[in-house]
């Protein structure tokens, strides 16, 4: 996959790490393989054939949305967040809204410093940076620090 879009540096490629499972939806072997293999995405996989992919870059989605807390009070670790759970008794997967609010924005962040090259491809994002707020699904969206350019914009 990294060869094939080495073929076109002139387009940035965006790749979105695993989306953890409901506790209900897998056991801790399977889940803790899901951990592993979001590790491997983040940390080698960009870096493993010792060449650059500098139009590649990592959205680690699981860190925003998987439990990390080894303990937590409700959950599982590696699994998708308690609170990000659209029912507690049923095995479904996909997030909830307070997911989608969460990290909605943090996925748009990312889109538009991507474009404007201030992150790494390892996921990092540099000191100046555009912010947006709040959710971009809303009609009024507010930019922070774009081309020194603060204020809001409107969708018709």
């Amino acid at each position: 996959m990294r060869t094939l879009m080495d073929q076109y540096p002139n387009i940035k490629f965006i790749i979105w790490t695993l989306a953890p499972l409901h506790r209900l939806a897998t056991n801790e072997a399977n889940a803790v393989r899901a951990k592993q293999f979001v590790d491997w995405v983040k940390n080698e996989w960009l870096t493993e054939d010792g060449k650059p992919h500098p139009n590649i870059f990592v959205f680690d989605f699981w860190g925003y949305a998987a439990e990390s807390n080894t303990s937590p009070t409700k959950g599982k670790v590696n699994c998708l967040k308690y609170e990000f759970e659209k029912s507690h008794t049923e095995t479904d997967s996909h997030p909830n809204k307070a997911a989608n609010e969460y990290i909605g924005p943090k996925f748009a962040e990312f889109i538009v410093n991507t474009l404007q090259q201030q992150i790494t491809s390892t996921n990092t994002l540099e000191e100046e940076r555009v912010r947006i707020i709040p959710n971009p699904a809303y009609e009024v969206i507010q930019l922070i620090n774009v081309n020194d350019y603060t204020g809001t914009i409107s969708f018709l």
